[in-house]
């Protein structure tokens, strides 16, 4: 069985947080769609993915992979202002957008001021994290160490 993980939103100049989606695909099947997003207030533009720790996470394509990897077993974050739960490493720990290095990406739930620092954080409250949290255990459980992502921007 095959899994993949989608990341899409639509950057664009805003004033307010952008919100995308995240779909689990399994064998071409789709599982879940969750509501997410990456950056923060001000920092979604196109030409935004350079910025460190305020731009979103650059799209697959601008860093030359064919996918990112995330990381199906979490790691326990609970004191780490804006993660304070599961954290799920995305691979590889840093990239090149032109000159500029970022890296140290992951998913996990939107704890703290609203956005990320290019993560990809999915609403706390509702069934979203809770059920993202569950599938990747689940999918850990297969024996499934990792799942490849697509971050695509309309």
């Amino acid at each position: 069985m095959t899994y993949l993980l989608t990341f899409f939103m639509d950057l664009r100049p805003s004033n307010s947080l952008l919100e995308g989606r995240m779909m689990l695909t399994k064998s071409g099947e789709l599982m879940d769609v969750y509501i997410a997003t990456s950056g923060s207030v001000g920092n979604q533009d196109r030409g935004d993915t350079d910025k460190k720790a305020r731009g979103a996470i650059p799209a697959t394509n601008e860093v030359g992979l064919k996918s990112y990897w995330v990381e199906t077993k979490a790691i326990p974050m609970p004191h780490v202002k804006g993660i304070e739960g599961n954290f799920y490493a995305i691979k590889p720990f840093e990239v090149s957008v032109g000159v500029v290095q970022r890296g140290d990406f992951g998913i996990h739930a939107d704890a703290n001021v609203p956005g990320s620092a290019g993560c990809i954080v999915l609403p706390p409250k509702g069934n979203g994290w809770k059920v993202f949290r569950e599938r990747m255990a689940a999918i850990a459980k297969e024996g499934v160490s990792r799942i490849p992502l697509q971050v695509v921007y309309c």
